[in-house]
């Protein structure tokens, strides 16, 4: 018999091919003064965590920490739309244990702008527009007995707002793209243990996918969560280019009475070659 994927190797799986089935529509989808990118990349992520059904401490992770980015980008004259699949993972330590938390985290997203005012002048772009957010968060402490396993898994619906400002610099034309976004709503799933303040034992990755539909929804008042993204572009050959990025992320979700509450950070700075085609 053939060993069980574990949690993160499925979800490797079903990103890829839904970035495989986003390949195949936009290549179907040309259009005259549109502008497509494939988006590869990776860089360094900074995460904290406080999770109250794990640890009354605060983890956060070092050097060691590193992402992994894929995508598919199109612009049009008056829009923009994005769909991405980022992989981070650090081992997280507390300076009150000596314990060592391994720390797993997939984003999917599909994102679409709609350009509200252009100023002529500066060519500034402003945009306004939405987000479908799929975060799933695993956090795994083999010094635990009960609460070995910990996650977050948001299915989140939101508001996203943009700018991009061209400009010269060294006789090349650069851009700087900024994006926020925060959720409307969302459908958030956490173990049993923390979303109605009980013990159940919960230590196999097995049982990670089964815990799933246990969750909660959740608006503005129990899930405050906000992502502010910045991209320097830099022109290469044939339409490419070399973006610098830096993201960094924050939710906090606070259940239902006697729920334990969890906040997170996660800070990244990669670099990403986008590929015209």
């Amino acid at each position: 018999m053939h060993a069980a994927l574990t949690p993160t190797a499925r979800l490797l799986a079903c990103s890829i091919v839904t970035l495989l089935l986003l390949a195949t529509t936009a290549a179907a989808q040309r259009r005259v003064g549109t502008e497509r990118h494939v988006s590869l990349g990776g860089g360094w992520v900074h995460a904290v965590v406080a999770d109250a059904g794990q640890s009354a401490n605060r983890f956060s992770s070092g050097f060691e920490a590193f992402e992994a980015h894929a995508g598919l980008r199109k612009r049009r004259p008056r829009s923009i739309s994005e769909a991405s699949f980022t992989y981070s993972y650090a081992p997280l330590t507390s300076a009150r244990e000596t314990s060592v938390a391994s720390y797993d985290r997939g984003d999917m997203l599909y994102r679409y702008l709609t350009r509200v005012h252009r100023f002529e002048r500066r060519g500034i772009e402003l945009f306004v527009g939405g987000e479908v957010n799929q975060t799933l968060v695993r956090r795994s402490n083999a010094s635990l007995v009960n609460n070995s396993l910990a996650f977050e898994s948001i299915s989140s619906l939101g508001l996203a707002v943009g700018a991009t400002w061209p400009f010269k610099l060294w006789q090349r034309d650069w851009q700087l793209e900024g994006m926020l976004t925060t959720p409307l709503v969302a459908w958030v799933a956490r173990p049993r243990y923390a979303l109605a303040g009980q013990t159940v034992p919960f230590t196999t990755e097995r049982d990670l996918f089964d815990y799933l539909g246990d969750g909660e929804l959740m608006g503005p008042g129990r899930l405050g969560r906000a992502t502010l993204a910045w991209a320097l572009t830099y022109p290469l050959a044939n339409g490419n280019a070399l973006a610098l990025t830096y993201t960094w992320d924050f939710y906090r979700v606070s259940p239902a009475t006697n729920g334990l509450p969890v906040s997170a950070a996660q800070h990244s700075l990669g670099l990403r070659f986008r590929f015209r085609f």
